[in-house]
């Protein structure tokens, strides 16, 4: 018995000796071979075992860095390219126009168009043609009218609003760096619908008068679109054949210009006024941009995210097409 507890002691005294041997031997080599230590450890590959949010989400920050890389690289490639556009020559056509900004819209005399008293009580028996406007508008302004319907942003399906222009050269250009002037044609007569310029003071009383005569010709009544308080059966009113509304004349009557076109000189001026380098048969995209883009930035009474107003267009474009007459 005795000698069973002596041998118990003396594992547990080995057991002990042991212990701290090893760990006297650790401390030491650590503390005193630490170079020594991560020599051998420089070679070996280890894996380390990461959660998947954990790597998804360092995939997602590597992914993040190109990105912002990539999109500083082509920033500074744009600023390169538009301050040597500003530096050359070219841009001093467009100078020419900023400076005179912004415009201020000339008082309509009503003098001047009697046929604008009238509009309330025009007769279908004295108004002659065959189509909208019936020779009661000036034939530039109203040309003018239906290119800036057409280019401005389309609020659907009844009015449009400024002109962005890099909404207007994305629905122009699509993807592709230069357009002939058969294709410019040809977007703005079948790819871009008119839509009634909505805040204008130049086209007010005309898009009034507009509507009015769609009515007149037709002999149709304006009514109201909504039933009276009492209908509680219905909401939108039931109409007779004699009746329309005016969000169905507006609508009509939009359609009724886009059927019209524009007439080829328009068309060929707005050209050439896009067209900065004057090269023949050929518009390039960024000359287009650039050109509408600085004439955005300089206008001084613009609202917050507002492109160039129908107004504005309008001037610019009566008075290039004024200096070639």
């Amino acid at each position: 018995m005795i000698i069973h507890k002596k041998l118990i002691f003396l594992k547990i005294l080995i057991v002990i000796f042991l212990f701290y041997t090893k760990y006297y031997i650790c401390f030491f080599f650590f503390v005193n071979n630490t170079k020594w230590c991560w020599h051998k450890l420089e070679g070996k590959n280890f894996r380390v075992f990461v959660s998947r949010p954990a790597q998804k989400k360092s995939n997602q920050l590597k992914t993040k860095i190109i990105i912002n890389k990539r999109k500083k690289e082509e920033n500074a490639k744009s600023n390169i390219r538009k301050n040597d556009f500003k530096s050359s020559s070219q841009y001093k056509l467009i100078e020419e126009l900023i400076n005179e900004y912004p415009y201020k819209l000339t008082y309509t005399n009503l003098k001047d168009q009697p046929f604008i008293l009238l509009k309330d009580k025009l007769n279908p028996k004295y108004i002659k043609g065959y189509e909208l406007p019936f020779n009661l508008i000036n034939p530039l302004k109203y040309e003018l009218l239906k290119l800036i319907g057409k280019i401005c942003d389309p609020f659907k399906p009844l009015c449009c609003y400024s002109l962005t222009p890099k909404l207007f050269i994305d629905k122009m250009f699509k993807n592709k760096p230069s357009i002939t002037y058969n294709d410019f044609c040809y977007n703005i007569e079948y790819k871009f619908k008119f839509y009634m310029p909505s805040y204008t003071q130049i086209f007010k009383f005309e898009k009034e008068l507009l509507w009015k005569l769609f009515m007149t010709v037709r002999n149709l009544k304006e009514v109201s679109p909504y039933t009276p308080l009492n209908d509680h059966e219905r909401l939108n009113k039931i109409l007779e054949d004699n009746e329309t509304t005016l969000p169905i004349t507006i609508s009509k009557v939009n359609k009724d210009i886009n059927r019209q076109g524009i007439h080829p000189s328009i068309l060929n001026m707005f050209f050439d006024f896009l067209n900065i380098e004057k090269i023949n048969n050929c518009l390039k995209r960024d000359n287009a941009f650039l050109k509408l883009e600085s004439i955005k930035n300089q206008i001084k009474n613009r609202d917050f995210m507002e492109g160039i107003r129908p107004d504005y267009l309008y001037i610019i474009i009566y008075q290039k097409e004024k200096s070639k007459t």
